[in-house]
């Protein structure tokens, strides 16, 4: 069973996510911020995909991403971020450290289809052969 791991400060967000997700038949575990959801995968949770949000305390999803990337454990998960608003390309990670940039309000069935596009396939940085990335 495929393994994603939602990462958003707000609740309501990690529970329609967790729900759907769980549904459509995948394991879901859902953090409040970037260093719960390290804490997480450390304790022994290996996503197959991650969606993350950018804005959120203690460790951003940027620091997140890029601090997943340097680890050679978690260097082939892709990631798809959720954005409540278009960041300017500072608070962004760079490009080639995640598959996709979604944009909050999204279709959660949309969302579902992406998810499944992703799970399962290894993504090796600099290729990024899965870069279907929308504005």
């Amino acid at each position: 069973m495929d393994r994603i791991l939602v990462i958003d400060d707000e609740p309501n967000i990690r529970l329609m996510l967790s729900l759907a997700l769980n549904e459509a038949g995948y394991e879901v575990s859902c953090a409040a911020d970037g260093q719960e959801a390290w804490q997480k995968m450390e304790r022994g949770f290996h996503p197959t995909l991650i969606l993350v949000d950018l804005n959120m305390p203690r460790l951003s999803g940027k620091d997140f991403i890029i601090k997943m990337r340097g680890s050679q454990k978690y260097a082939q998960v892709p990631v798809i971020i959720l954005t409540g608003s278009m960041p300017e390309s500072d608070h962004l990670p760079p490009p080639a450290m995640y598959q996709q940039l979604v944009s909050k309000p999204f279709d959660l069935d949309e969302l579902i289809v992406l998810a499944k596009s992703f799970c399962g396939l290894p993504w090796a940085a600099g290729t990024a052969p899965y870069d279907t990335r929308r504005t």
